[in-house]
């Protein structure tokens, strides 16, 4: 919540992102999302993926389900967020949300809940495949994502690779940032990636289990062939 305050103000914009995401696409693209903001639109974020509640109901979800949002991806336009004297207006939501429940639950993403609720002018919904989340297992039914293979040489899905429509009986969309927000990570000790053979599965939805798999091998991969990853606690960098 501090974000606008703490940056300098010559910057004005910036994509905030929870240390459990793993990023599946040119993030350029999640950028140009600013760009469809309204003049009052400030803040960007998805909604929570949980298929109990309303929000695979889009027409009862107005400005968002019960659910609310989930702050595991965040586009923050600081210019207007400074405008609309965002430091009374969060510390207000904070007053209200420990009054009702005592306790922030949800932490910065319960203040935005309530922000939202009381000023739905100034939220912007960003799609659902830019934060797949996987602490529930049936939330794929919310956000139904596919998940090409790629080579470790490869920036961009291969060419066949349809954004709008994968395959000409799916409708699911590509999943471009996985929110690994359970346990265990994908990464703790004791989880198995040897079992993801590189089943590339574009002809149907993924499910929880399967993006968490190859999740794991994702990372493993990157761990090993990257000069860039941080590598242990020695932090050794490329």
């Amino acid at each position: 919540m501090v974000i606008p305050c703490i940056l300098p103000q010559e910057t004005k914009k910036v994509i905030v992102l929870d240390s459990d995401t793993l990023v599946n696409h040119n993030l350029i693209e999640l950028w140009r999302y600013f760009e469809k903001f309204n003049s009052l639109q400030a803040f960007g974020l998805a909604w929570e993926q949980h298929p109990s509640n309303d929000q695979c109901v889009e027409e009862r979800s107005w400005p968002i389900p019960s659910t609310g949002v989930n702050g595991g991806l965040m586009l923050l336009d600081l210019e207007k967020v400074r405008r609309i004297d965002w430091d009374r207006m969060w510390r207000t939501a904070a007053h209200q949300c420990l009054h009702d429940k005592w306790y922030l639950i949800e932490g910065d993403q319960q203040l935005f809940n309530w922000i939202i609720f009381t000023q739905p002018e100034l939220y912007y919904r960003v799609p659902c495949e830019w934060n797949v989340q996987m602490y529930n297992r049936l939330s794929s039914v919310c956000c139904p994502v596919v998940w090409p293979d790629r080579r470790p040489d490869e920036t961009d899905c291969p060419v066949h690779i349809n954004e709008s429509k994968t395959v000409p009986d799916n409708p699911s969309r590509l999943l471009k940032l996985a929110h690994l927000n359970t346990r265990p990570k994908p990464e703790d000790e004791g989880v198995n990636t040897a079992l993801y053979h590189g089943n590339t599965r574009v002809n149907r939805s993924l499910t929880r289990e399967y993006i968490l798999l190859k999740s794991a091998s994702e990372i493993y991969t990157q761990s090993h062939i990257s000069p860039y990853v941080v590598h242990g606690p020695n932090r050794k960098f490329g």
